[in-house]
């Protein structure tokens, strides 16, 4: 029916499995983060919202691994490595003050993020980042441009000048 051989498709199959055991991992985001342990986690993320409020790229990238990603769904835009996360976030976001609460998404460790807003005088819902933890570093993250998530997430839509993570 599908005209291969049986051999074909065990190749196939085992590269199928080579490639998903790649990506995966050993442990589920949840395993990963039951075994480091919430108070490590909140550690994580506490040293994650300092560091961005901070403006320190050197501070982000320490947190992060080797291999680590940043991602904006649904754009394409996505930024591989400590490099091109280093330049995006000198040349975007970095240049804004920023605010944070930690939340969840999906089961996922989340950071809501304020940006500051002149005009309004306080920070405003911006984005959503979510954190995929491997060991004891960010791997991942991606983040929801979206404020209507705070909404849904019930998080304020605006955070006064005086609150910080």
């Amino acid at each position: 029916m599908l005209d291969t051989t049986p051999t074909a498709v065990d190749s196939a199959l085992a590269h199928a499995r080579r490639t998903v055991a790649s990506r995966v991992g050993e442990l589920s985001q949840q395993r990963t983060i039951r075994a480091l342990g919430d108070q490590a986690v909140r550690d994580l993320v506490a040293r994650y919202t300092d560091a961005l409020e901070s403006g320190r790229v050197e501070d982000i990238l320490a947190l992060l691994t080797d291999d680590a990603e940043w991602s904006m769904p649904p754009s394409a835009a996505c930024f591989p490595g400590h490099q091109a996360i280093a330049g995006f976030l000198a040349d975007g976001p970095l240049r804004h003050r920023w605010r944070h609460l930690p939340t969840s998404l999906n089961a996922q460790r989340a950071v809501a993020c304020y940006c500051w807003d002149d005009s309004a005088g306080q920070y405003r819902a911006h984005v959503i980042d979510v954190l995929t933890v491997r060991d004891d570093r960010i791997a991942a993250v991606t983040a929801f441009i979206d404020p209507s998530l705070f909404d849904v997430l019930g998080l304020p839509a605006a955070l006064s000048s005086e609150v910080s993570s």
